[in-house]
Protein backbone atom coordinates (compact mmCIF):
# COMPACT_ATOMS: atom_id res chain seq x y z
CA UNK A 1 0.00 0.00 0.00
CA UNK A 2 1.37 3.41 -0.99
CA UNK A 3 1.17 5.75 1.51
CA UNK A 4 -0.84 8.93 0.09
CA UNK A 5 1.42 11.65 2.21
CA UNK A 6 3.77 11.44 -0.16
CA UNK A 7 2.09 12.60 -3.36
CA UNK A 8 1.40 16.04 -1.56
CA UNK A 9 3.26 18.52 -4.10
CA UNK A 10 6.41 20.46 -2.88
CA UNK A 11 9.28 22.36 -4.16
CA UNK A 12 11.38 19.00 -4.10
CA UNK A 13 8.49 16.62 -5.33
CA UNK A 14 6.03 16.37 -7.08
CA UNK A 15 5.01 12.80 -7.51
CA UNK A 16 2.06 10.77 -9.62
CA UNK A 17 0.89 7.22 -8.77
CA UNK A 18 0.90 5.23 -12.06
CA UNK A 19 3.73 6.96 -13.97
CA UNK A 20 6.36 5.52 -15.92
CA UNK A 21 8.76 7.87 -15.58
CA UNK A 22 10.84 9.30 -13.01
CA UNK A 23 12.73 12.55 -12.84
CA UNK A 24 15.34 12.80 -9.68
CA UNK A 25 16.92 15.99 -9.93
CA UNK A 26 19.70 17.37 -7.25
CA UNK A 27 18.01 20.16 -5.68
CA UNK A 28 15.06 22.62 -5.74
CA UNK A 29 16.53 25.93 -6.61
CA UNK A 30 15.89 28.74 -4.71
CA UNK A 31 12.87 30.31 -7.34
CA UNK A 32 11.26 26.40 -7.03
CA UNK A 33 11.71 26.89 -3.46
CA UNK A 34 9.43 30.13 -3.88
CA UNK A 35 6.82 28.50 -5.84
CA UNK A 36 6.73 25.71 -3.65
CA UNK A 37 7.39 23.21 -7.03
CA UNK A 38 9.84 21.48 -8.85
CA UNK A 39 11.41 22.11 -12.40
CA UNK A 40 9.88 25.61 -13.02
CA UNK A 41 13.07 27.66 -12.76
CA UNK A 42 15.31 28.17 -16.02
CA UNK A 43 16.82 24.98 -15.39
CA UNK A 44 13.44 23.37 -15.30
CA UNK A 45 12.21 25.72 -18.47
CA UNK A 46 14.98 23.62 -20.49
CA UNK A 47 14.23 20.58 -19.01
CA UNK A 48 10.75 20.69 -20.61
CA UNK A 49 11.70 22.05 -23.75
CA UNK A 50 13.44 19.12 -24.57
CA UNK A 51 10.98 16.72 -22.80
CA UNK A 52 7.49 18.04 -24.80
CA UNK A 53 10.05 17.64 -27.76
CA UNK A 54 10.13 14.17 -27.36
CA UNK A 55 6.71 13.41 -26.43
CA UNK A 56 7.36 13.59 -22.71
CA UNK A 57 4.88 15.72 -20.90
CA UNK A 58 4.88 17.12 -17.27
CA UNK A 59 1.27 15.22 -16.13
CA UNK A 60 3.26 11.88 -17.27
CA UNK A 61 6.27 12.30 -14.98
CA UNK A 62 6.96 12.32 -11.37
CA UNK A 63 9.59 14.60 -10.15
CA UNK A 64 11.70 14.22 -7.16
CA UNK A 65 14.75 15.84 -6.04
CA UNK A 66 17.14 14.17 -3.63
CA UNK A 67 17.75 17.48 -1.45
CA UNK A 68 15.03 18.94 -0.22
CA UNK A 69 15.63 22.60 0.04
CA UNK A 70 17.96 24.89 -2.58
CA UNK A 71 21.77 24.26 -1.84
CA UNK A 72 24.98 25.84 -2.46
CA UNK A 73 27.47 24.80 -4.46
CA UNK A 74 31.57 25.51 -4.43
CA UNK A 75 32.26 24.40 -7.69
CA UNK A 76 35.90 24.47 -6.50
CA UNK A 77 36.28 22.40 -3.59
CA UNK A 78 33.24 20.32 -5.23
CA UNK A 79 31.18 20.14 -3.06
CA UNK A 80 27.03 21.27 -1.89
CA UNK A 81 26.08 22.24 1.48
CA UNK A 82 22.31 22.20 2.48
CA UNK A 83 21.65 24.85 5.73
CA UNK A 84 25.16 25.23 6.09
CA UNK A 85 25.85 21.41 6.61
CA UNK A 86 28.17 19.89 3.84
CA UNK A 87 25.62 17.46 2.42
CA UNK A 88 28.22 16.04 -1.17
CA UNK A 89 31.92 16.00 -1.89
CA UNK A 90 33.86 14.99 -4.69
CA UNK A 91 33.84 11.38 -2.45
CA UNK A 92 30.03 11.14 -2.65
CA UNK A 93 27.64 11.63 -0.06
CA UNK A 94 28.43 12.84 3.15
CA UNK A 95 26.52 11.11 6.42
CA UNK A 96 23.92 14.26 6.32
CA UNK A 97 23.86 13.23 2.59
CA UNK A 98 23.47 10.28 2.56
CA UNK A 99 20.24 10.31 4.63
CA UNK A 100 18.56 12.48 2.03
CA UNK A 101 19.69 9.69 -0.44
CA UNK A 102 18.02 7.37 1.51
CA UNK A 103 14.91 9.21 1.75
CA UNK A 104 14.94 9.62 -2.17
CA UNK A 105 15.48 5.63 -2.71
CA UNK A 106 12.52 4.80 -0.74
CA UNK A 107 10.31 7.13 -1.82
CA UNK A 108 10.90 5.43 -5.42
CA UNK A 109 10.94 1.87 -4.15
CA UNK A 110 7.22 3.39 -3.00
CA UNK A 111 6.24 4.18 -6.61
CA UNK A 112 8.31 1.44 -8.80
CA UNK A 113 8.01 3.41 -11.61
CA UNK A 114 9.27 1.66 -14.86
CA UNK A 115 12.27 3.88 -15.64
CA UNK A 116 13.74 7.26 -13.82
CA UNK A 117 16.00 10.06 -15.24
CA UNK A 118 18.78 11.66 -13.42
CA UNK A 119 19.90 14.50 -13.57
CA UNK A 120 23.52 15.08 -12.63
CA UNK A 121 25.86 13.55 -10.05
CA UNK A 122 24.16 13.68 -6.96
CA UNK A 123 21.40 11.91 -8.68
CA UNK A 124 23.31 9.02 -9.90
CA UNK A 125 25.02 8.58 -7.11
CA UNK A 126 21.81 8.01 -5.15
CA UNK A 127 20.83 5.24 -7.29
CA UNK A 128 24.97 3.80 -8.70
CA UNK A 129 28.34 3.58 -6.92
CA UNK A 130 29.92 5.11 -9.74
CA UNK A 131 29.97 8.97 -10.52
CA UNK A 132 31.45 8.97 -13.58
CA UNK A 133 28.29 11.36 -15.48
CA UNK A 134 30.51 11.80 -18.46
CA UNK A 135 31.16 8.32 -19.24
CA UNK A 136 27.74 6.62 -17.91
CA UNK A 137 25.86 9.24 -19.52
CA UNK A 138 23.04 7.71 -21.95
CA UNK A 139 23.52 4.46 -20.75
CA UNK A 140 20.94 2.23 -19.51
CA UNK A 141 21.85 1.17 -15.82
CA UNK A 142 20.26 -1.19 -13.14
CA UNK A 143 19.80 0.76 -9.86
CA UNK A 144 19.99 -2.64 -7.33
CA UNK A 145 19.47 0.45 -4.55
CA UNK A 146 15.92 0.71 -5.83
CA UNK A 147 15.13 -2.47 -8.10
CA UNK A 148 14.61 0.06 -11.16
CA UNK A 149 16.30 0.85 -14.84
CA UNK A 150 17.55 4.49 -14.76
CA UNK A 151 19.41 6.47 -17.44
CA UNK A 152 22.15 9.50 -16.29
CA UNK A 153 21.90 12.25 -18.20
CA UNK A 154 23.38 16.44 -17.66
CA UNK A 155 21.60 18.55 -15.58
CA UNK A 156 19.79 20.82 -17.28
CA UNK A 157 21.37 23.79 -15.79
CA UNK A 158 24.58 22.02 -17.88
CA UNK A 159 22.97 23.71 -21.03
CA UNK A 160 22.76 26.98 -19.01
CA UNK A 161 26.13 27.54 -18.75
CA UNK A 162 27.58 27.58 -22.22
CA UNK A 163 26.93 24.24 -23.08
CA UNK A 164 23.27 24.89 -25.73
CA UNK A 165 24.52 22.43 -28.00
CA UNK A 166 23.99 19.82 -25.10
CA UNK A 167 19.91 20.30 -26.04
CA UNK A 168 19.82 17.38 -28.39
CA UNK A 169 21.82 14.99 -26.24
CA UNK A 170 19.71 15.65 -23.04
CA UNK A 171 16.24 15.26 -25.74
CA UNK A 172 18.09 11.99 -27.16
CA UNK A 173 18.36 10.97 -23.35
CA UNK A 174 14.79 11.52 -22.71
CA UNK A 175 13.45 9.70 -25.89
CA UNK A 176 15.30 6.20 -24.58
CA UNK A 177 13.58 6.79 -21.70
CA UNK A 178 9.90 7.25 -23.32
CA UNK A 179 10.90 4.28 -24.95
CA UNK A 180 12.37 2.45 -21.78
CA UNK A 181 8.87 2.99 -19.91
CA UNK A 182 6.79 0.69 -22.05
CA UNK A 183 8.23 -2.22 -19.40
CA UNK A 184 9.84 -2.26 -16.05
CA UNK A 185 12.36 -5.06 -17.59
CA UNK A 186 15.97 -4.62 -18.40
CA UNK A 187 16.05 -5.27 -21.93
CA UNK A 188 19.30 -5.60 -23.24
CA UNK A 189 20.60 -6.85 -26.91
CA UNK A 190 21.69 -10.61 -26.88
CA UNK A 191 25.11 -10.42 -28.69
CA UNK A 192 27.29 -13.39 -29.89
CA UNK A 193 31.25 -12.70 -28.99
CA UNK A 194 33.40 -15.40 -29.88
CA UNK A 195 36.52 -14.85 -27.60
CA UNK A 196 38.85 -18.05 -27.98
CA UNK A 197 38.26 -19.43 -31.24
CA UNK A 198 40.69 -21.82 -32.70
CA UNK A 199 42.55 -21.43 -35.24
CA UNK A 200 40.48 -23.08 -38.13
CA UNK A 201 37.17 -21.43 -36.39
CA UNK A 202 38.84 -18.30 -37.27
CA UNK A 203 39.43 -18.77 -40.71
CA UNK A 204 35.95 -19.83 -41.25
CA UNK A 205 34.95 -17.24 -39.77
CA UNK A 206 36.54 -14.72 -41.61
CA UNK A 207 35.58 -16.27 -44.82
CA UNK A 208 32.03 -16.20 -43.47
CA UNK A 209 32.79 -12.08 -43.36
CA UNK A 210 33.85 -12.06 -46.76
CA UNK A 211 31.11 -13.57 -48.36
CA UNK A 212 28.36 -11.37 -46.48
CA UNK A 213 29.97 -8.66 -48.35
CA UNK A 214 29.75 -5.93 -44.76
CA UNK A 215 31.51 -6.56 -41.54
CA UNK A 216 33.34 -4.11 -39.13
CA UNK A 217 36.26 -4.36 -37.60
CA UNK A 218 38.65 -3.02 -34.95
CA UNK A 219 41.83 -4.11 -33.59
CA UNK A 220 43.91 -3.33 -30.07
CA UNK A 221 47.67 -2.55 -30.21
CA UNK A 222 50.07 -2.38 -27.25
CA UNK A 223 52.46 -0.01 -28.29
CA UNK A 224 53.77 -1.50 -31.67
CA UNK A 225 52.31 -4.79 -31.34
CA UNK A 226 48.99 -6.05 -32.16
CA UNK A 227 47.93 -8.51 -29.55
CA UNK A 228 44.03 -8.82 -30.34
CA UNK A 229 41.49 -7.95 -33.29
CA UNK A 230 38.10 -8.29 -34.06
CA UNK A 231 35.18 -8.84 -36.81
CA UNK A 232 31.60 -8.31 -36.50
CA UNK A 233 29.15 -10.07 -38.98
CA UNK A 234 26.26 -8.15 -37.23
CA UNK A 235 25.50 -5.80 -34.27
CA UNK A 236 24.93 -8.99 -32.45
CA UNK A 237 28.02 -11.10 -33.64
CA UNK A 238 31.18 -10.86 -33.39
CA UNK A 239 35.16 -12.64 -32.82
CA UNK A 240 37.75 -12.13 -31.42
CA UNK A 241 41.06 -13.03 -32.69
CA UNK A 242 43.63 -12.99 -30.70
CA UNK A 243 47.45 -12.87 -30.84
CA UNK A 244 48.83 -12.38 -27.22
CA UNK A 245 49.09 -14.12 -25.25
CA UNK A 246 49.45 -16.98 -28.23
CA UNK A 247 46.69 -19.45 -28.25
CA UNK A 248 48.00 -20.27 -32.00
CA UNK A 249 51.05 -21.78 -33.31
CA UNK A 250 53.08 -19.46 -35.52
CA UNK A 251 52.03 -20.77 -38.65
CA UNK A 252 48.01 -20.55 -37.68
CA UNK A 253 48.58 -16.82 -36.42
CA UNK A 254 49.96 -16.23 -40.47
CA UNK A 255 47.18 -18.14 -41.77
CA UNK A 256 44.96 -16.07 -39.80
CA UNK A 257 46.65 -12.78 -40.50
CA UNK A 258 46.32 -13.63 -44.12
CA UNK A 259 42.97 -14.26 -44.18
CA UNK A 260 42.32 -10.98 -42.36
CA UNK A 261 44.43 -9.24 -44.91
CA UNK A 262 42.60 -10.42 -47.74
CA UNK A 263 38.90 -9.48 -46.11
CA UNK A 264 40.26 -5.80 -45.56
CA UNK A 265 41.63 -6.00 -49.18
CA UNK A 266 38.72 -7.53 -50.94
CA UNK A 267 36.98 -4.41 -52.87
CA UNK A 268 33.29 -6.18 -52.95
CA UNK A 269 33.32 -5.84 -49.08
CA UNK A 270 32.11 -3.14 -47.21
CA UNK A 271 33.99 -2.31 -43.87
CA UNK A 272 32.94 -0.17 -40.95
CA UNK A 273 35.46 1.25 -38.18
CA UNK A 274 35.67 3.86 -35.52
CA UNK A 275 38.65 6.01 -36.51
CA UNK A 276 39.51 3.79 -39.56
CA UNK A 277 42.65 5.61 -40.11
CA UNK A 278 44.12 4.84 -37.39
CA UNK A 279 43.98 1.05 -37.53
CA UNK A 280 44.26 0.72 -41.22
CA UNK A 281 47.75 2.60 -40.83
CA UNK A 282 49.17 0.34 -37.95
CA UNK A 283 48.01 -2.39 -40.18
CA UNK A 284 49.92 -1.23 -43.11
CA UNK A 285 52.74 0.09 -40.81
CA UNK A 286 53.33 -3.05 -39.40
CA UNK A 287 52.00 -5.82 -41.52
CA UNK A 288 51.89 -3.86 -44.91
CA UNK A 289 48.48 -5.17 -45.16
CA UNK A 290 46.51 -2.89 -48.15
CA UNK A 291 43.07 -1.82 -47.72
CA UNK A 292 40.59 -2.06 -50.43
CA UNK A 293 36.41 -1.74 -51.34
CA UNK A 294 33.88 0.36 -49.97
CA UNK A 295 35.15 2.21 -45.97
CA UNK A 296 32.67 3.69 -43.76
CA UNK A 297 33.95 5.27 -40.78
CA UNK A 298 31.40 6.49 -37.60
CA UNK A 299 33.78 9.05 -36.41
CA UNK A 300 34.13 10.57 -39.69
CA UNK A 301 30.32 10.11 -39.99
CA UNK A 302 29.57 12.07 -36.38
CA UNK A 303 31.86 14.66 -37.18
CA UNK A 304 30.27 15.60 -40.64
CA UNK A 305 27.30 15.66 -38.95
CA UNK A 306 28.32 17.82 -36.58
CA UNK A 307 31.23 20.02 -38.23
CA UNK A 308 31.89 22.38 -35.42
CA UNK A 309 31.61 19.68 -32.33
CA UNK A 310 35.59 18.28 -32.59
CA UNK A 311 36.72 18.24 -29.34
CA UNK A 312 35.73 16.30 -25.42
CA UNK A 313 34.82 18.33 -23.07
CA UNK A 314 36.54 18.43 -19.92
CA UNK A 315 35.76 15.34 -17.26
CA UNK A 316 35.22 18.50 -14.92
CA UNK A 317 32.32 19.96 -17.00
CA UNK A 318 30.55 16.88 -16.23
CA UNK A 319 31.53 14.82 -12.81
CA UNK A 320 31.97 18.45 -10.92
CA UNK A 321 29.55 18.15 -8.10
CA UNK A 322 26.29 19.49 -8.42
CA UNK A 323 24.97 20.47 -12.12
CA UNK A 324 28.15 20.37 -14.07
CA UNK A 325 30.56 23.28 -14.00
CA UNK A 326 32.64 24.48 -16.79
CA UNK A 327 36.02 25.37 -17.39
CA UNK A 328 37.55 28.53 -19.00
CA UNK A 329 38.39 26.46 -22.25
CA UNK A 330 34.78 25.04 -22.00
CA UNK A 331 33.17 28.39 -22.01
CA UNK A 332 35.36 28.81 -25.02
CA UNK A 333 34.62 26.22 -27.13
CA UNK A 334 32.20 23.78 -25.90
CA UNK A 335 31.92 20.52 -27.64
CA UNK A 336 30.69 16.82 -28.19
CA UNK A 337 33.43 14.11 -27.96
CA UNK A 338 34.26 12.22 -31.03
CA UNK A 339 35.13 8.69 -29.11
CA UNK A 340 33.18 5.40 -29.56
CA UNK A 341 31.38 6.02 -26.11
CA UNK A 342 30.16 9.11 -26.74
CA UNK A 343 28.46 7.95 -30.52
CA UNK A 344 27.24 4.79 -28.91
CA UNK A 345 25.45 6.32 -25.96
CA UNK A 346 23.66 8.39 -28.97
CA UNK A 347 22.84 5.40 -31.49
CA UNK A 348 23.51 2.18 -29.37
CA UNK A 349 21.62 0.73 -26.46
CA UNK A 350 25.10 -0.92 -25.01
CA UNK A 351 26.03 0.81 -21.66
CA UNK A 352 29.14 1.78 -20.87
CA UNK A 353 31.77 -0.67 -21.47
CA UNK A 354 35.16 0.83 -22.67
CA UNK A 355 37.03 0.29 -18.84
CA UNK A 356 36.54 -3.23 -19.82
CA UNK A 357 39.54 -3.96 -21.27
CA UNK A 358 41.93 -1.06 -20.33
CA UNK A 359 43.27 -3.00 -17.58
CA UNK A 360 45.02 -5.98 -18.73
CA UNK A 361 47.16 -6.74 -15.69
CA UNK A 362 45.38 -5.69 -12.52
CA UNK A 363 47.22 -4.11 -9.45
CA UNK A 364 47.56 -7.63 -7.98
CA UNK A 365 49.16 -9.18 -10.99
CA UNK A 366 46.83 -11.28 -12.27
CA UNK A 367 45.56 -10.60 -15.86
CA UNK A 368 42.05 -10.13 -17.78
CA UNK A 369 42.85 -11.02 -21.10
CA UNK A 370 38.98 -12.12 -21.18
CA UNK A 371 38.00 -8.93 -20.57
CA UNK A 372 40.03 -6.92 -23.15
CA UNK A 373 39.14 -9.93 -26.13
CA UNK A 374 35.65 -8.78 -24.80
CA UNK A 375 36.21 -5.21 -24.80
CA UNK A 376 37.49 -5.75 -28.38
CA UNK A 377 34.59 -7.61 -29.98
CA UNK A 378 32.15 -5.20 -28.59
CA UNK A 379 34.13 -2.80 -29.88
CA UNK A 380 32.71 -4.11 -33.77
CA UNK A 381 29.97 -5.03 -32.64
CA UNK A 382 28.63 -1.65 -31.38
CA UNK A 383 30.38 -0.16 -34.58
CA UNK A 384 28.10 -1.95 -37.04
CA UNK A 385 24.93 -0.75 -35.21
CA UNK A 386 25.85 2.99 -34.95
CA UNK A 387 26.96 2.45 -38.29
CA UNK A 388 23.13 0.92 -39.75
CA UNK A 389 21.66 3.64 -37.87
CA UNK A 390 24.24 6.88 -38.97
CA UNK A 391 24.02 5.45 -42.41
CA UNK A 392 20.18 6.42 -42.61
CA UNK A 393 20.86 9.83 -41.01
CA UNK A 394 23.84 10.65 -43.31
CA UNK A 395 21.24 10.01 -46.43
CA UNK A 396 18.66 11.84 -45.08
CA UNK A 397 20.66 14.99 -43.45
CA UNK A 398 22.63 14.96 -47.06
CA UNK A 399 26.01 14.43 -45.45
CA UNK A 400 26.70 11.16 -47.48
CA UNK A 401 28.84 12.92 -50.09
CA UNK A 402 30.97 14.67 -47.57
CA UNK A 403 31.87 11.25 -45.39
CA UNK A 404 32.27 9.46 -48.59
CA UNK A 405 34.86 12.34 -49.85
CA UNK A 406 36.55 12.22 -46.53
CA UNK A 407 36.67 8.30 -46.03
CA UNK A 408 38.40 8.63 -49.65
CA UNK A 409 41.34 10.33 -48.37
CA UNK A 410 42.36 7.42 -46.25
CA UNK A 411 45.02 6.60 -48.96
CA UNK A 412 46.88 9.24 -49.53
CA UNK A 413 46.76 9.69 -45.70
CA UNK A 414 48.17 6.43 -45.01
CA UNK A 415 51.12 7.18 -48.45
CA UNK A 416 52.13 10.16 -46.30
CA UNK A 417 52.30 8.38 -43.09
CA UNK A 418 54.29 5.75 -44.51
CA UNK A 419 56.57 8.07 -46.70
CA UNK A 420 57.23 10.50 -44.05
CA UNK A 421 59.85 13.60 -44.55
CA UNK A 422 63.42 13.42 -45.23
CA UNK A 423 65.20 14.73 -42.19
CA UNK A 424 69.30 16.07 -42.76
CA UNK A 425 70.56 14.44 -39.08
CA UNK A 426 73.90 16.23 -39.18
CA UNK A 427 72.29 19.34 -39.62
CA UNK A 428 70.12 18.66 -36.87
CA UNK A 429 72.89 17.18 -34.62
CA UNK A 430 74.91 20.30 -35.16
CA UNK A 431 72.00 22.59 -33.83
CA UNK A 432 71.30 20.25 -30.95
CA UNK A 433 74.76 21.39 -30.01
CA UNK A 434 74.91 24.76 -31.16
CA UNK A 435 71.85 25.53 -28.61
CA UNK A 436 72.71 23.41 -25.41
CA UNK A 437 75.97 25.40 -25.95
CA UNK A 438 74.22 28.54 -26.00
CA UNK A 439 71.71 27.64 -23.02
CA UNK A 440 75.00 26.66 -20.86
CA UNK A 441 76.46 30.43 -21.63
CA UNK A 442 73.26 32.23 -20.77
CA UNK A 443 73.20 30.41 -17.59
CA UNK A 444 76.50 31.30 -16.65
CA UNK A 445 76.06 34.52 -17.72
CA UNK A 446 72.97 34.86 -15.25
CA UNK A 447 74.53 33.56 -12.57
CA UNK A 448 77.63 36.33 -12.84
CA UNK A 449 74.55 38.63 -13.16
CA UNK A 450 72.51 37.37 -9.92
CA UNK A 451 75.09 36.27 -7.76
CA UNK A 452 73.35 32.60 -7.61
CA UNK A 453 72.39 29.50 -9.67
CA UNK A 454 68.87 28.75 -9.84
CA UNK A 455 67.10 26.21 -11.96
CA UNK A 456 65.53 28.46 -15.04
CA UNK A 457 63.08 25.63 -15.50
CA UNK A 458 61.36 26.10 -12.41
CA UNK A 459 58.22 28.20 -12.11
CA UNK A 460 58.57 28.59 -8.36
CA UNK A 461 62.49 29.75 -8.42
CA UNK A 462 61.76 32.59 -10.86
CA UNK A 463 58.54 33.79 -8.99
CA UNK A 464 60.54 33.46 -5.72
CA UNK A 465 63.33 35.75 -7.59
CA UNK A 466 60.65 38.51 -9.05
CA UNK A 467 58.14 38.43 -6.77
CA UNK A 468 59.73 37.28 -2.90
CA UNK A 469 60.59 38.88 -0.14
CA UNK A 470 64.02 40.67 -0.65
CA UNK A 471 64.01 40.35 3.10
CA UNK A 472 63.21 36.50 3.35
CA UNK A 473 65.04 35.62 0.26
CA UNK A 474 67.84 37.97 -0.70
CA UNK A 475 68.61 38.59 -4.01
CA UNK A 476 64.88 39.05 -4.99
CA UNK A 477 63.61 41.74 -6.55
CA UNK A 478 59.99 41.97 -4.84
CA UNK A 479 58.20 43.40 -7.59
CA UNK A 480 54.47 43.78 -8.27
CA UNK A 481 53.81 39.43 -9.26
CA UNK A 482 51.31 38.81 -12.77
CA UNK A 483 48.69 36.95 -12.24
CA UNK A 484 47.38 33.58 -14.48
CA UNK A 485 43.81 33.49 -14.97
CA UNK A 486 43.55 31.38 -12.01
CA UNK A 487 44.74 34.25 -9.79
CA UNK A 488 48.25 32.70 -9.29
CA UNK A 489 50.94 34.30 -9.78
CA UNK A 490 53.08 33.04 -13.17
CA UNK A 491 56.28 34.07 -15.12
CA UNK A 492 55.06 32.98 -18.46
CA UNK A 493 56.74 34.74 -21.28
CA UNK A 494 54.57 37.23 -21.17
CA UNK A 495 55.09 38.03 -17.42
CA UNK A 496 58.50 38.51 -18.58
CA UNK A 497 58.27 40.50 -21.08
CA UNK A 498 55.79 42.88 -19.10
CA UNK A 499 58.94 42.85 -16.39
CA UNK A 500 60.99 44.19 -18.77
CA UNK A 501 59.10 46.91 -20.43
CA UNK A 502 57.43 47.89 -16.45
CA UNK A 503 60.94 47.02 -14.25
CA UNK A 504 63.49 47.32 -17.01
CA UNK A 505 65.22 44.48 -15.48
CA UNK A 506 68.45 43.31 -17.35
CA UNK A 507 67.73 39.10 -16.52
CA UNK A 508 64.31 39.30 -18.59
CA UNK A 509 66.37 39.19 -21.83
CA UNK A 510 68.37 36.73 -20.87
CA UNK A 511 65.83 34.63 -19.10
CA UNK A 512 63.54 34.98 -22.64
CA UNK A 513 66.23 33.90 -24.84
CA UNK A 514 67.02 30.68 -22.79
CA UNK A 515 62.70 30.23 -22.28
CA UNK A 516 62.73 29.89 -25.85
CA UNK A 517 65.61 28.23 -26.51
CA UNK A 518 64.50 25.62 -24.56
CA UNK A 519 61.20 25.23 -25.27
CA UNK A 520 62.71 24.85 -29.62
CA UNK A 521 64.73 21.82 -28.55
CA UNK A 522 62.14 20.38 -26.20
CA UNK A 523 59.68 20.59 -28.33
CA UNK A 524 61.56 20.03 -32.32
CA UNK A 525 64.85 19.52 -31.81
CA UNK A 526 64.21 16.48 -29.30
CA UNK A 527 61.59 14.96 -31.19
CA UNK A 528 62.19 11.63 -31.86
CA UNK A 529 63.06 10.38 -35.51
CA UNK A 530 61.76 7.23 -36.86
CA UNK A 531 64.59 4.25 -37.16
CA UNK A 532 65.46 5.21 -41.01
CA UNK A 533 65.49 9.14 -39.79
CA UNK A 534 62.60 10.55 -40.76
CA UNK A 535 59.96 12.52 -39.88
CA UNK A 536 56.77 10.89 -39.30
CA UNK A 537 53.19 12.04 -38.22
CA UNK A 538 50.01 11.05 -37.12
CA UNK A 539 46.80 12.32 -39.33
CA UNK A 540 43.57 12.80 -38.20
CA UNK A 541 41.16 13.36 -40.86
CA UNK A 542 38.86 15.61 -39.30
CA UNK A 543 41.10 17.10 -36.24
CA UNK A 544 40.03 20.51 -36.73
CA UNK A 545 36.85 22.69 -36.14
CA UNK A 546 35.90 22.98 -40.12
CA UNK A 547 37.04 19.38 -40.79
CA UNK A 548 40.78 20.29 -42.05
CA UNK A 549 43.27 17.58 -41.48
CA UNK A 550 45.70 17.74 -37.91
CA UNK A 551 48.56 15.95 -36.94
CA UNK A 552 50.21 14.80 -33.85
CA UNK A 553 53.19 11.75 -32.83
CA UNK A 554 52.56 8.48 -34.23
CA UNK A 555 51.06 6.11 -32.33
CA UNK A 556 54.83 4.68 -32.00
CA UNK A 557 56.19 7.57 -29.79
CA UNK A 558 57.83 9.20 -32.85
CA UNK A 559 57.30 12.22 -34.31
CA UNK A 560 54.79 14.76 -33.92
CA UNK A 561 52.53 18.07 -34.95
CA UNK A 562 53.77 18.86 -38.94
CA UNK A 563 51.46 21.60 -38.73
CA UNK A 564 52.88 23.29 -35.73
CA UNK A 565 56.56 23.25 -36.50
CA UNK A 566 58.89 25.68 -35.66
CA UNK A 567 60.05 28.14 -38.88
CA UNK A 568 63.76 26.90 -37.68
CA UNK A 569 63.13 23.22 -37.32
CA UNK A 570 61.95 23.39 -41.32
CA UNK A 571 65.17 24.18 -42.65
CA UNK A 572 66.40 20.57 -41.95
CA UNK A 573 63.86 19.20 -43.55
CA UNK A 574 64.97 17.81 -47.07
CA UNK A 575 63.46 16.41 -50.39
CA UNK A 576 63.85 13.07 -51.07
Amino acid sequence: MIDQSLFSISAWRELRQGARILFLLEAPSSQEQYEKRPAVGPAGQVLWQCATATGVFRPQVSILSVFPAAVTKNERQGSMTLRGETVFSRQGFTPAGEAHAERARSIIRELRPNVIVTFGVPALVALYPDKRLQKLRGSLLWSDAVGCKFIPTVHPSFILHGNAIYRQVLGRDLAKAKRESETPDLIRMDRLLHLNPTAKQAIDFLHTARDARKCASDIENLGPMLDCFSVALSAREAMCFTLFPAVWNEWEQVSVLRAYAELLGDTKVAKINHNILYDLWFLYHQYKIVPGGPLFDTMVAFSVMYPTITRETSGAAFDAAGAAGTTEKDKETPGFPKALHFVCSLYSEQPYYKDEGKVVIRPDGTSDYDGRHRYNALDSAVAFEIADKLGPELDERGYRQTHDMTVMQIGSAIAIQATGIKVDLDALRQERERITSRMAQLERDLEAMLGYRMNLASSTQLCRHFYGDPLEYPGSRGVRPYLSKEGRPTCNENALMRIRRRDNLPECDLLLEWRNLHTFQKMFLNTQLDADGRFRTSIDLRGSRFGRWSTSATVFGTGGNLQNLDPRLRGFLRAD
